[in-house]
């Protein structure tokens, strides 16, 4: 095998004639086992190598490798606690909660949902802040969002326009596309950025 493209793998799932611990643990040696050899193959080209991947994946550390890289990054907090986040809200002005990680997600009845980035009401916080942890950031004002990819030293910076939120993914059918060019000091962070990380492809989304 000569590359590998890797992005967001199905988990793996145990067969259905499996009890739930003999199907958890079949479903790791499958895991370790095949990510192991994906992860191990000489002289193969990754897009991206699954361990740069994993280690990119964790939102503290991609702000603070950005930050690093001298990217502008807004004002953020990470807690668990109903106290610091009230504090945070009340200094910030305009805040906003992201996701730490796509989980999958299901309500009572089984249906899939997605919980979106969203500007947050400060006196919605309440003490089922403490059971999780949550990343809150100051509201940045916009008039579009700007996506970027980048393979190798290709860089592609796209403008968004048409989204009814704060969260541009929300509502794909109200969107327009265009290609734009991002300013040298962007893409002089991203590619830090990218190095520093061991990616050879990336995305970004601004703001």
């Amino acid at each position: 095998m000569r590359a590998v493209y890797w992005r967001q793998p199905t988990p793996y799932r145990r067969p259905e004639d499996l009890d739930k611990y003999t199907g958890a643990w079949v479903a790791d040696q499958s895991r370790f086992g095949l990510g192991g050899v994906m992860a191990a193959l000489p002289g193969a080209s990754y897009l991206n190598h699954p361990w740069r991947n994993r280690d990119a994946e964790h939102k503290p550390v991609q702000l603070a490798t950005a930050a690093a890289c001298g990217l502008t990054i807004p004002s953020t907090l990470i807690t668990n606690r109903v106290d610091s986040a009230r504090t945070f809200a009340s200094r910030m002005g305009s805040v906003v909660y992201k996701p730490l990680w796509s989980t999958p997600y299901r309500n009572a009845d089984g249906e899939a949902r997605t919980v979106w980035a969203d500007v947050i009401d400060p006196g919605t916080l309440n003490e089922s802040v403490s059971g999780a942890a949550h990343l809150f950031q100051q509201q940045v004002n916009k008039i579009a969002d700007v996506r970027v990819t980048m393979v190798g030293e290709h860089v592609f910076p796209v403008r968004i326009d048409g989204a009814p939120g704060l969260d541009w993914r929300h509502d794909y059918p109200s969107l327009t596309y265009q290609l734009i060019e991002a300013p040298t000091a962007v893409i002089k962070g991203m590619r830090a950025y990218s190095t520093l990380s061991g990616l050879f492809s990336g995305l970004s989304t601004s703001p």
